[in-house]
């Protein structure tokens, strides 16, 4: 199998200006001095030679193979921004071909790999520079000493491939400051013979840096062993760290771990996908849960993510939770989430913290708030979920603390097995009859029919307005904050997503707020209405298409992430439906304003 790793966009973003650019290519000569694509060396630790802070190096489409011995090491160097994929003459980063930029933005027409094509290196193929903050590289590629890629502090890594890449510890670290973006993690594995301790992704907001690092509209798909992002923040008063807009599809190894220890940097996780991740969790691991596991110190918020189709294949046994969810740290939150169609011999879902607004149905697995739990469950749908474990919902132990309010659950469904948990305000008559268009049986379905259900309020179901929305005094969950900076509440994009559900609706209308991830329908808008030349506009995605309410004919542009115009559309009085290629994040200019919105 060859292990490989493809350029395809901007890999590292430094602040500087570019002085020069030196080119690389596969035909090229290392006796050139790299100037032009003519003139072009063969080679990228011959262009690191070449370049100094602030040039870029333009690498054309093609196999680079990386092989063992004393002329492998490649000496990165500060403020060198790297691009790949291009064809031999383009003269700008933009000409390079994206065949599908808006669902795939790391796939390019003319990809850069670099490989080891199946030999295992026994050193790096890339060193790292430890003379300033601001250090760009790369390192190790299929190799049997540690870490394939190491981002120290102030790297992007932006539209790439890393697939079917081996190593003994870490293939992608990011250490402080980094950002990972529109990328594609796929295929990795360990080469160690402790295979739990391995990440495809590692970002770790350590002591010594201090600065925190962020994924965003990343595909974690196929990955085996240990955990394929793992986040480990130990640094204090840094900000927060976010995972935004990430998929996990088809893992065998826990999706996103966590390690977060002390008052380390609060984290938050938003709208993320996880389908088709199936893995036996052991005892005493990083947390026991497929999908998320492990513990946290600091505040750890999940919101508005779809959760369908996991499987937890471990045997049940007493002392491990062996969960799709295991959230372990009384800090961490669930909220806005729809779990369904999930399975495992143990438990479906252990939350120690705050549980709120998530809709937990046709699931085979248990809930369980046991060991020292200290939290909230509030707001919550569980429905025609198979208990593996005690009852459909349960504390277990003498020292949890759980106050278990205005859930839509019948009564005998939950079981309190301590006197400190509370529980009470049950909202019963919630069946399938109460969803739009839920999937049919508990358990594992197929993925068209996981991806075609909708789990929103049907109009006659009883859990609209049926919830507690000003808990112990608070207005729509500000309680809920993410962390603290300098003494300082953090409420900003954390606070954001409480106001809203899972389609963007507002979650407390007119002093009500709905049980379950949805307060309205599953397409209502994202975007409020905005006032557009003295008249109204109202643009949100559904599947498949945009559409655009408006009260005057105009012009509508739509772009898609990395800022491409893909069409321009007259549209008039009334709604208009403008058809997309795919799902993602899409600009509309409509008249004189911007809007964006999401097409899932």
């Amino acid at each position: 199998m060859k292990k490989f790793f493809t350029i395809a966009s901007a890999l590292f973003l430094a602040t500087s200006l570019s002085a020069k650019v030196v080119y690389v290519a596969t035909d090229g000569n290392n006796s050139n001095d790299g100037s032009t694509w003519d003139n072009a060396v063969a080679d990228i630790q011959k262009a690191y030679t070449l370049a100094n802070a602030g040039d870029e190096i333009w690498i054309a489409g093609g196999t680079y193979v990386m092989t063992d011995g004393s002329a492998l090491l490649v000496d990165m160097k500060d403020q060198v921004n790297v691009y790949g994929s291009f064809q031999k003459g383009d003269a700008s980063i933009d000409a390079r071909i994206r065949p599908d930029a808006v669902n795939k933005p790391y796939e390019f027409a003319n990809p850069t790999i670099f490989t080891t094509e199946g030999v295992t290196l026994s050193q790096r193929p890339f060193g790292r520079s430890n003379t300033t903050d601001e250090w760009v590289g790369f390192s190790d590629m299929a190799t049997s000493n540690g870490k394939l890629l190491f981002l120290q502090t102030g790297v992007t890594m932006q539209n790439c491939i890393v697939k079917n890449c081996g190593g003994t510890e870490i293939i992608v670290y990011f250490e402080g400051n980094g950002l990972m973006k529109d990328c594609l993690v796929e295929g990795c594995y360990s080469l160690g013979s402790d295979k739990t301790k391995f990440y495809a992704v590692r970002v770790c907001a350590s002591a010594t840096f201090k600065k925190i690092n962020n994924v965003e509209n990343v595909t974690f798909k196929n990955n085996k062993d240990g955990s394929s992002l793992h986040l480990y923040n130990y640094a204090e008063g840094n900000g927060r760290s976010y995972v935004k807009n990430c998929t996990f599809d088809g893992n065998t190894n826990y999706c996103l771990a966590f390690k977060n220890d002390g008052a380390s940097t609060p984290v938050l996780v938003d709208h993320c996908l996880f389908e088709n991740n199936k893995c036996a969790t052991a005892a005493n691991t990083v947390g026991e849960g497929v999908v998320f596991t492990g513990n946290s110190a600091s505040a750890v918020a999940i919101t508005n993510c779809i959760i369908r189709n996991n499987e937890n294949t471990a045997a049940a046994t007493a002392d491990s939770k062996n969960a799709i969810i295991a959230l372990n740290g009384g800090s961490m939150k669930l909220v806005n989430c729809l779990i369904h169609n999930n399975k495992s011999n143990r438990l479906n879902i252990y939350v120690a913290g705050h549980m709120i607004n998530n809709t937990v149905v046709n699931n085979i697995g248990s809930v369980g708030a046991a060991t020292k739990s200290m939290g909230d469950y509030i707001n919550n749908i569980f429905v025609n979920n198979t208990p593996t474990e005690g009852n459909t919902v349960f504390t277990a132990d003498s020292e949890s603390n759980i106050e278990f309010i205005y859930n839509g659950i019948a009564e005998t469904d939950i079981t309190i097995a301590n006197d400190n948990a509370y529980a009470d305000y049950y909202i019963s008559g919630i069946d399938a009859s109460s969803f739009v268009n839920p999937t049919l049986t508990a358990g594992l379905v197929t993925n068209e029919e996981a991806a075609n259900a909708d789990f929103s309020l049907a109009a006659s179901s009883p859990a609209i307005n049926a919830g507690l929305w000003n808990y112990d005094g608070y207005d729509a969950y500000p309680e809920l904050y993410v962390g603290y900076i300098d003494g300082t509440e953090i409420h900003d994009e954390a606070v954001a997503a409480y106001q809203k559900d899972l389609a963007g609706n507002i979650r407390v209308e007119d002093g009500k707020i709905s049980l379950g991830a949805y307060q309205g329908a599953k397409t209502t808008s994202d975007i409020e209405n905005v006032v557009l030349d003295n008249r109204s506009a109202i643009v949100y995605g559904i599947a498949g298409a945009i559409i655009v309410e408006t009260e005057e004919m105009t012009n509508a542009f739509v772009y898609d992430m990395t800022g491409s115009l893909i069409k321009t559309v007259t549209i008039n009085a009334g709604s208009n439906t403008i058809s997309v290629a795919g799902n993602g994040l899409y600009l509309v200019k409509v008249g004189n304003a911007a809007y964006k919105t999401i097409v899932k």
